[in-house]
């Protein structure tokens, strides 16, 4: 059943060692696929990503391994993190297990990425005035700068506001 899962699983056991992974593992962490043997410490593992030049990537900036091997140690609360390895992008998603144990899915995004950079430069080099808002209450979350520039705000006066709070809609 862990071959036919359609991403890469792995399962940690409550002292850090893996138990197991499917070869989409293997082949997403091509890195470090000659050490992936049960037994192997996670921190050895972290070493390996370490010397390979993979990224741990939050809210966009870079984001320090020793500090994401601490929240997966604590395990109160395992955050979803984003890496990147060169050119790919991966997804982790830990789910804790009752004996203390953990059992990852890591999903490889580089497609996704790779639309939302597309996404972004179109956003941001069109000669439009471009907004995204909520669908419920037009909440504005974005704004390119050329509708900046036009309407003359800055963006911290946007977020979080609706276009009826600026009076965009006033005769």
């Amino acid at each position: 059943a862990l071959e036919m899962a359609p991403e890469a699983v792995v399962h940690w056991d409550a002292d850090d060692r893996l138990v197991m992974c499917n070869d989409k593992f293997r082949e997403l962490h091509s890195h470090a696929a000659e050490i992936l043997v049960p037994g192997l410490k996670l921190e050895n593992l972290i070493l390996r990503h370490k010397a390979s030049g993979l990224r741990v990537v939050r809210d966009g900036a870079s984001s320090d391994w020793d500090e994401a091997v601490l929240e997966f140690r604590k395990r109160n609360f395992i955050p979803e993190v984003v890496v990147q390895y060169g050119s790919k992008w991966i997804q982790i998603r830990r789910n804790k297990l009752s004996d203390g144990s953990v059992i990852a899915f890591h999903t490889d995004i580089t497609e996704i990425k790779k639309s939302e950079e597309r996404f972004f430069k179109i956003f941001q080099s069109s000669p439009a005035l471009i907004s995204i808002s909520t669908v419920d209450g037009a909440v504005i979350l974005d704004v390119n700068d050329v509708w900046l520039k036009t309407l003359g705000y800055k963006k911290s006066e946007v977020f979080g506001r609706t276009p009826f709070h600026l009076k965009l809609f006033e005769d």
